[in-house]
């Protein structure tokens, strides 16, 4: 009994082609998973750089001085993963204005660096100077 049980086992064709179906629909489901991770990694990364940029242009417009805003930057670029040495924090004086500008490319985890190209990470903030407004006029024109 259990061997002609396991010999119509062996034997038995009729399953063969849903198992080879599914084997090669995995290959396409794997890849847009992956892919799916990694566009949300860029994204979380991307948000997370914008986030960090406002928050130093708030702090150089908010001290009037650079390096309180690159102090912030290398800060929070920490907590991002992302080099606190990328984020440029000039005055604009035509805008009356902090800028913070922000460029990194990242190339993500090691096993992803073979087979992904690096991703480029760019912001760029304002913040108004704090104090650069001296009030009304003293005279009507």
């Amino acid at each position: 009994m259990s061997r002609s049980l396991l010999r119509r086992l062996t034997t038995d064709e009729r399953g063969q082609a849903d198992l080879v179906a599914a084997i090669i629909a995995q290959f396409p489901f794997w890849f847009l998973i992956t892919m799916i991770v990694v566009v949300a990694l860029v994204g979380v990364k991307q948000a997370g750089t914008a986030s960090a940029s406002h928050l130093a242009a708030r702090m150089a417009g908010t001290a009037n001085h650079p390096a309180a805003g690159q102090q912030v930057a290398q800060d929070r670029g920490a907590v991002w993963g992302l080099p606190g040495e990328s984020a440029q924090v000039h005055f604009d004086p035509s805008r009356r204005a902090a800028v913070v500008q922000w460029d990194h490319t990242w190339q993500g985890h090691q096993l992803a660096a073979r087979l992904l190209p690096p991703f480029r990470i760019q912001t760029r903030s304002h913040s108004r100077w704090e104090g650069f407004y001296d009030g009304p006029p003293t005279t009507w024109e």
